[in-house]
């Protein structure tokens, strides 16, 4: 109840903004390099979420559960939306159902979906020795990596399903139910790196 109330708070100061600054948004000229200006970070915005959602096939196979390519980035795309809806894990449970739509565990839907922002965290936070030594967080950032490693990841799954309270799955709540056993005891090197192809076209954007 308090998230709801929050959200609603949340959007009721963006329309009162909007009603008041609405007659100076009407009063702007773009020109036309601002129109071009405004369609390739439209365009490029669109990439990312294409990227993005190929970076989510990756992770899925890695994880043995694949879908498609096509069809795992129209419905990250599709999904993609619904984090704008207040609760802000819509995304997250349409993607999870659609998963076990195809037949698979709930504990791999529910690694499928958590390890792709993790990932995207840390694929940024790799790319920070590339914005130059930024008093030494260019250098820790990187470290960031061995979250991913098997011996530090389970623990670290299990306690965002604890944060996120995720529905009870068959009398069980989420964060109950061992990440263990539905991940690959590999490191995800391709699922980084394709994540990682993400953080660079987002950050053209």
């Amino acid at each position: 109840m308090g998230r709801w109330a929050v959200s609603v708070a949340c959007l009721g100061c963006l329309a009162w903004a909007m009603a008041n600054q609405g007659r100076q948004l009407l009063e702007l000229t773009l020109g036309p390099s601002d129109w071009w200006l405004l369609l390739a970070g439209a365009l490029v915005s669109g990439v990312a979420v294409a990227v993005n959602g190929v970076a989510w096939a990756v992770l899925l196979r890695w994880l043995r559960c694949p879908l498609p390519t096509v069809q795992a980035v129209v419905v990250f795309a599709r999904t993609n939306v619904l984090k704008y809806i207040p609760g802000g894990i819509w995304h997250l449970a349409g993607r999870i159902q659609l998963l076990r739509s195809h037949g698979h565990g709930w504990g791999q839907a529910a690694m499928g979906v958590l390890l792709d922002p993790l990932l995207m965290a840390v694929a940024a936070l790799l790319l920070l020795p590339l914005g130059g030594w930024q008093r030494g967080l260019g250098l820790l950032g990187p470290l960031a990596v061995l979250c991913l490693l098997p011996g530090w990841r389970a623990p670290l799954l299990k306690r965002l399903l604890r944060r996120i309270e995720l529905p009870r799955v068959v009398g069980e709540a989420a964060w109950e139910i061992p990440p263990s056993p539905v991940l690959p005891g590999s490191f995800p090197g391709g699922p980084l790196l394709a994540e990682t192809a993400f953080v660079l076209v987002r950050f053209l954007g």
